[in-house]
């Protein structure tokens, strides 16, 4: 067994705070567009730069606890959103279930736990046939493993990462409003 460490401190405060981050992202994306979006591998490229940071150094495994950390955080948010509103539209005997959710907080948190909780439960189940034995070629967590590789490996593949997100947050950046104005 290698002495790398893993469930450290600073990993699980990282997983904790992109999980709210990623969490409400989703949150809100999914009510105002009713799409949400996987946060793995955002989560992994922020991993590998947090922790190439000389004040944040951490090995794979410590990246490995924040990314899924920070992925549980973005599907819990999206889980919700889809779940709760249908406690507001469901209509029994005539009259409305829930007519809000102030008063039913308690509720809600309950049926949100037990839900966080059953899909932990089932992804430990599921992990080795959806991730492990998968023989899908591009997986998530596949792309996610890559990510991390060409983080430690360094050099030239982790250019080609931090400059296809570069070109990205441009190219969204020239999709909006004030970027045109800027171009």
């Amino acid at each position: 067994m290698n002495g790398e460490r893993e469930l450290t401190v600073k990993a699980v405060a990282a997983g904790v705070v992109l999980a709210i981050i990623f969490g409400a992202a989703n949150a809100y994306l999914g009510m105002k567009a009713g799409m949400t979006v996987a946060a793995t591998i955002p989560a992994a490229v922020i991993g590998l730069a947090l922790f190439r940071l000389p004040f944040y150094r951490g090995g794979v495994l410590e990246q490995n606890i924040m990314r899924t950390a920070a992925s549980v955080g973005e599907a819990l948010g999206a889980g919700s959103i889809f779940t709760l509103p249908a406690f507001l539209l469901v209509d029994v005997g005539g009259r409305r279930l829930w007519t809000d959710l102030r008063d039913h907080f308690w509720e809600t948190t309950f049926i949100l736990l037990a839900g966080g909780l059953l899909g932990v439960m089932f992804i430990i189940v599921l992990r080795r046939p959806l991730c492990v034995d998968s023989d899908l070629p591009f997986p998530e967590s596949t792309a996610s493993a890559e990510i991390v590789k060409a983080g430690q490996q360094g050099g030239e593949r982790i250019r080609y990462i931090f400059g296809a997100m570069g070109l990205g947050a441009l190219l969204q950046l020239l999709k909006s409003d004030k970027g045109l104005l800027l171009f």
